[in-house]
């Protein structure tokens, strides 16, 4: 099984553990195509025991439902355990996406 704390250059999603918080840096596009891979992160990331998970959007370009989707499955499998999903610095463009969908009133948005 491959190292969750590295990424192969083409992945979009970058797993980093520190001593204080699990970070799940998003990069580019994630998509239809792609936001199986950031499902499973956090899924893996919620079975390994983590309460508390931080997604790093500074470096996310766009992200469609099937992404949104991810973070939210994630949010309620944490939730369930006492614990949340924090989105760190989202560009403009997501934060107006989590504004229409109603998501920013569901998820613990970090400008």
């Amino acid at each position: 099984m491959p190292d969750p704390e590295h990424r192969s250059p083409e992945s979009l999603v970058h797993l980093e553990r520190t001593e204080n918080e699990t970070v799940i840096h998003l990069h580019g596009d994630i998509d239809l195509f792609n936001a199986g891979e950031l499902r499973t992160c956090l899924q893996d990331v919620t079975d390994g025991g983590e309460n508390r998970v931080v997604i790093d959007l500074a470096d996310l370009d766009f992200i469609d439902s099937s992404g949104l989707g991810a973070m939210v499955g994630g949010m309620r499998r944490l939730r369930r355990r006492g614990g949340d999903v924090v989105l760190r610095s989202p560009r403009a463009s997501t934060v107006r996406l989590l504004e229409v969908t109603g998501l920013s009133q569901v998820l613990t948005v970090q400008r």
